[in-house]
């Protein structure tokens, strides 16, 4: 008998393909427009696959999915979404979705999941979960991206937030492993429990036993008073140890036991103490090469890799660039408006830079762009020296730009450019302050440009712009350029 499909989508275009090429592989498959229709289809027809889009009339798909799960924990459910943002994606993993296909929909792609999927049916192989509860997630440690490898690992949290086994994060520095690390612990179980993070390479090696366990008092020069370890702070939450390959080999000893034996015992004390913590590890380093070189516990490697979450260089997933840029210029204190605009120059620039120092490197350098930001557009002048591709001057601002360009050519475009930017931005019919918005910028950007060319003489500056100094002192103040040098 042929597996039965329920294809859920507003889109009459979407249900037709889905048809067309399901039927085509054999397959029984059943039409829904709404979340309503599909609830109805599935309780008469009990098919084993759903594909379910997220965004439907009537009935949101996040609600489909709940109530199908609660009729038939083991229907495989696969979402489609344009819209593949981390809470969606980790909330309906957790409520049991099988898989993310994004749309537009790869036809073979979609078969290919499908085929998964009845296998996993054959084998009973089914991720399900009983928690209900919604992502958890705070500004201070979002993660951003919409990229496919972020997708991925999206899904993987998911999965793995409501059970206890261990975690290994890899991946090379500034790639936010601490956040991946947080965004499991906010959805799991322990979300109530603390969250205690090591960075392992900060402690000496002289004291991080006591760091880890704790230590009782007069147990070594210096134990004035009995201390509780970072394990006993972590007890019924989430104990994250950052760099753990730059551990030594006798505290990965004593850690092995912990995770084997789920208890301590304080240096210089005498009795055990129960502890209930996950650990979830994170390493810019090989460890496999630091396991074969003897320097890292295979045991203890083994105990700490049961998941195995694999983090990607910036410049593996570029297109999240502009989504990180818009995320670090809204909470940055900073922000020389209420409102920035980043022009296409600025983007080019970061987008061609390399990133070796990945996520935290693109903070820096827009938390450095914003500083130097006088006027309401961020520019490539803004940058540090090192992200500013050589492609990227004064005379070729953006790839509308022709090298051949006066200046007054380029000043005029990108002038067009920032209006034509602001009047998209506003709401039709409503006043705004196009003009003084764009002559803020330009004047802001030629008062700074004059300053640094004098060294910040006021009185040559005045002289090269044609305005008196009284104006000039206004205009600094203004635009926060003053300077103590008049002469």
């Amino acid at each position: 008998m042929s597996t039965s499909i329920l294809v859920v989508d507003d889109h009459k275009s979407v249900r037709w393909a889905f048809e067309k090429a399901l039927s085509k592989e054999g397959y029984e498959v059943f039409l829904a427009e709404n979340g309503l229709e599909a609830l109805e289809i599935f309780e008469e027809n009990r098919p084993e696959i759903v594909i379910l889009d997220i965004k439907l009339p009537k009935m949101d798909g996040m609600e489909v999915l709940c109530r199908i799960k609660e009729l038939s924990p083991e229907t495989i459910v696969i979402i489609i979404t344009a819209h593949g943002d981390m809470q969606t994606t980790i909330e309906a993993m957790k409520i049991g979705a099988y898989d993310f296909i994004y749309k537009p929909p790869d036809i073979p792609h979609i078969l290919s999941v499908i085929k998964k999927a009845e296998n996993a049916i054959g084998s009973r192989l089914i991720l399900s979960s009983e928690n209900d509860h919604i992502v958890k997630e705070t500004e201070n440690f979002k993660i951003i991206g919409n990229s496919p490898v972020m997708q991925e690992i999206y899904k993987t949290i998911g999965k793995i937030s409501n059970s206890h086994v261990t975690v290994l994060i890899t991946g090379p520095s500034g790639t936010g492993k601490e956040l991946i690390a947080r965004a499991i612990h906010l959805n799991s179980p322990r979300a109530k429990g603390p969250f205690i993070a090591v960075n392992c390479t900060a402690i000496p090696e002289t004291l991080i036993e006591s760091e880890f366990f704790g230590h009782a008092r007069g147990s070594f020069t210096g134990a004035i008073k009995d201390k509780v370890g970072k394990f006993q702070l972590a007890d019924g939450g989430t104990l994250f140890l950052d760099e753990i390959g730059d551990i030594g080999l006798p505290i990965q000893a004593k850690l092995l036991r912990v995770l084997q034996e789920r208890e301590i015992v304080p240096v210089g004390g005498n009795n055990s103490i129960k502890v209930d913590v996950r650990i979830i590890s994170a390493t810019n380093r090989n460890l496999d090469h630091l396991m074969n070189e003897e320097v890292f516990r295979g045991d203890l490697y083994h105990r700490l890799k049961v998941i195995t979450l694999e983090l990607p260089p910036l410049s593996d997933r570029k297109e999240d660039i502009p989504l990180l840029v818009d995320h670090f210029t809204k909470k940055s204190s900073l922000a020389p408006r209420e409102r920035v605009m980043i022009s296409e120059a600025f983007m080019e620039a970061l987008t061609n830079h390399d990133w070796p120092g990945n996520v935290r490197e693109l903070e820096n350098a827009v938390e450095s762009a914003l500083a130097l930001c006088r006027g309401s557009i961020l520019l490539p002048d803004h940058l540090p020296r090192e992200v500013i591709s050589p492609r990227i001057t004064l005379h070729h601002q953006s790839q509308h730009h022709d090298a051949t360009m006066e200046p007054e050519e380029i000043l005029a475009m990108t002038v067009r450019e920032m209006t034509q930017e602001l009047l998209r931005e506003l709401p039709s019919g409503e006043s705004g302050t196009i003009f003084d918005q764009v002559t803020a910028t330009v004047e802001s950007a030629m008062v700074e440009t004059v300053m640094k060319k004098t060294q910040g003489n006021q009185v040559k500056a005045a002289s090269v712009l044609g305005i008196n100094r009284h104006t000039l002192r206004s205009k600094l103040k203004k635009y926060n350029l003053e300077t103590d040098r008049e002469i």
